[in-house]
């Protein structure tokens, strides 16, 4: 047995929608919009659970599925 836990990293995605979302409440938003592959929908997923937030699938352009991010 360790004393020390060892640290688990973040997706990159966490930080890319930590952002969005900084970028949303700076400007007064009540949502933003980002394009997800499959293999990230479930931690975005996760993500949206964890800071109180809705994700729904909104539009599709150039093969991209964008997804909204509310309730902020």
């Amino acid at each position: 047995m360790t004393l020390f836990k060892k640290k688990t990293e973040q997706p990159a995605l966490f930080y890319v929608l930590d952002d969005y979302l900084k970028e949303a409440k700076k400007k007064g938003e009540k949502c933003f919009y980002y394009p997800l592959l499959d293999r990230e929908i479930q931690k975005a997923q996760v993500w949206s659970i964890n800071h109180h937030l809705w994700m729904e699938v909104d539009h599709k352009r150039d093969n991209n599925i964008y997804y909204k991010f509310y309730g902020i």
